[in-house]
């Protein structure tokens, strides 16, 4: 491949314009009616030359081009409102045109698009109290493909993996469904939360690679239906022994369903996780202890390669340490972490503790001025280990981030009393 050189700019200008307005109808209902503008233009130009000496460089025009891009919106919505001191019920729905003029300066060509969407939504929320809330809701969205993704211009940036536009993109269209519970007493210092999300995509922009003899990857993005997401959790926070005592319990489960395209063949990678987290904290006036611990565990699936199907685990156990002498305005601060990770490639599965520590020493009648001695990863075990998993190739990376370090800080508070500091901090 010939050595090239490449410059690209950019440029965006967006207007927007949007007037709702309510009409009360009867005491509980009324009516909302909205319009919305946009305007938009973006001007993007790639030029990529090849390098031919020193002094001496030729355009190459299968990677340049300049395009023009312009963008209106129109919107309008209703909606009827129903509220009531317990009901708030929300019914309407949006429609919108969008057109999009795409003109290339450098190939006088033009890609133009001209999208109309029904957008209907439903929300309904229930008060049972004045201290719990029920919410469920469903709306719907629709996105345009990005003018990287129509212009069939390859990028060649990054020569193992060339992109190549479509313009035969159509817009995608989603459905999202989601309702959540809240619970909580300020007096007993106990409170619940829950909920689940649901969303599915009709004609999603997905991945459609093909590899050559040498392995490197030339992908085009293309519609498919089948790409959803979902996920539920629930967790709790329940006071103890006036508030000094508080427990924590979580839990939360997601399952993913993606499209895409290896060397022509339809490939379906899903993904089933779930995590369960626990905590304890302990809190009085000059003291604080918190400890922290959370188990994950993920199974993706390939309909393609079988190989990636390994299930892998992660665990996190952490805890918290605060301390205010009563003597000399001195606080102590400790937090210590410990990382598991399993089920990884040989190499990766790295377990890892990060222990950070201070001294804090506040002057002042107000206190207003700290400072402190901190000492970061005094273990010097910093790292960071992770998989991903794309559609046929799961990926073991570790990175070595700053690790142990010390450092002395200096902090001053614009407060003129020390109780105003001290009603921030609840704050």
């Amino acid at each position: 491949m010939a050595h090239q050189l490449k410059s690209n700019q950019n440029t965006n200008h967006v207007e927007t314009f949007k007037a709702t307005y309510y009409e009360p109808l009867t005491k509980k209902w009324k009516l909302e009616t909205e319009y919305m503008f946009e305007f938009s233009t973006n001007q993007q130009a790639k030029e990529t030359r090849n390098i031919l000496s020193e002094n001496l460089s030729e355009i190459d025009s299968n990677f340049t081009n300049s395009f023009e891009t312009t963008r209106y919106q129109h919107r309008i919505g209703i909606a009827a409102i129903y509220e009531s001191r317990k009901h708030t019920v929300t019914i309407g729905t949006r429609a919108r045109n969008i057109q999009i003029d795409n003109y290339n300066l450098y190939t006088l060509t033009s890609i133009n698009q001209n999208v109309l969407n029904i957008l209907p939504r439903i929300s309904y929320t229930f008060k049972p109290s004045k201290t719990s809330q029920l919410n469920a809701r469903y709306n719907t969205s629709s996105s345009q493909p990005s003018v990287n993704s129509l212009q069939p211009i390859p990028d060649n940036s990054n020569p193992n993996r060339v992109q190549i536009g479509n313009p035969e993109l159509k817009p995608n269209f989603s459905h999202r469904f989601g309702m959540n519970f809240n619970s909580w007493n300020a007096v007993t210092n106990r409170n619940i939360w829950s909920g689940a999300n649901f969303n599915y995509t009709k004609n999603a922009m997905v991945d459609s690679t093909v590899f050559d003899a040498e392995g490197r990857q030339f992908v085009k993005t293309v519609n498919a239906d089948g790409n959803l997401w979902s996920n539920i959790y629930v967790g709790s926070g329940i006071g103890l022994y006036k508030k000094i005592l508080e427990i924590n319990p979580g839990f939360n489960a997601s399952y993913n369903r993606s499209i895409s395209y290896i060397n022509g063949q339809k490939n379906e990678r899903s993904t089933i996780g779930f995590n369960v987290n626990f905590g304890i904290n302990f809190n009085l006036d000059s003291l604080s202890l918190s400890t922290y611990s959370t188990f994950g565990r993920t199974s993706p699936s390939s309909t393609i390669n079988s190989s990636t199907n390994q299930p892998y685990t992660t665990q996190e156990h952490s805890a918290y340490f605060s301390w205010t002498l009563p003597f000399w305005h001195i606080t102590l601060k400790s937090d210590a972490t410990y990382n598991i990770n399993g089920q990884r490639a040989d190499g990766y599965n790295l377990n890892y503790f990060i222990w950070n520590a201070s001294i804090d020493k506040a002057f002042l009648k107000t206190e207003n001025l700290i400072i402190s001695l901190q000492g970061n990863d005094m273990l010097n075990q910093n790292i960071i280990a992770q998989r991903s998993v794309s559609s046929n190739i799961i990926t073991d990376y570790k990175t070595k981030i700053i690790s142990r370090y010390f450092l002395v800080k200096m902090t001053y508070k614009f407060n003129n009393k020390k109780e105003k500091e001290e009603d921030n901090d609840w704050n």
